[in-house]
């Protein structure tokens, strides 16, 4: 078999994978992790102590999710030619993959400050921060969402 069709195989494949735990995650987070925690009565600093050390253990998935995304990317973008700059909007691909860094990179914003928000609720214990926590992860699940949208729009795109 050709070796650059095994290549091309394995980054895609490992781009889906980095993607698929990123908003996986936060899907599981969102609509079972955290409802749960409301559901089980517990007050609200057991809760968000719970949600913190679930951020946590969730972390180091969510980085190297980031890191192998865009390490991937910009493989496959060479791989592919037809890309030709970062946010260039020369064609229609372009345009859509440059959409697509846009909200990807709004999703790596939303995420440091959802980390940063849960770190000062730990200490504040406040209802405000914690809603501003939730409103980072439905805007980035949102995102995330419109990111594999866009990526399967370009996956047709002759």
């Amino acid at each position: 078999m050709n070796p650059q069709i095994i290549m091309g195989t394995v980054m895609t494949f490992l781009h889906d994978l980095f993607t698929a735990v990123w908003i996986g995650g936060l899907f599981v987070l969102l609509f079972s992790t955290l409802p749960g925690l409301k559901k089980a009565g517990l007050d609200i600093k057991a809760t968000q102590k719970t949600a913190l050390l679930i951020q946590k253990r969730m972390q180091p998935f969510v980085i190297a999710s980031i890191i192998g995304i865009i390490i991937t990317g910009i493989l496959l973008s060479r791989s592919s030619g037809q890309v030709n700059g970062f946010f260039s909007f020369s064609s229609r691909y372009m345009t859509i993959l440059s959409i697509k860094h846009i909200f990807s990179v709004l999703m790596v914003l939303l995420a440091i400050t959802r980390t940063i928000v849960l770190n000062k609720s730990k200490k504040a214990q406040s209802k405000k921060l914690g809603k501003i926590s939730a409103a980072c992860l439905v805007s980035n699940l949102s995102s995330g969402i419109i990111v594999l949208f866009l990526s399967a729009l370009l996956s047709v795109i002759p």
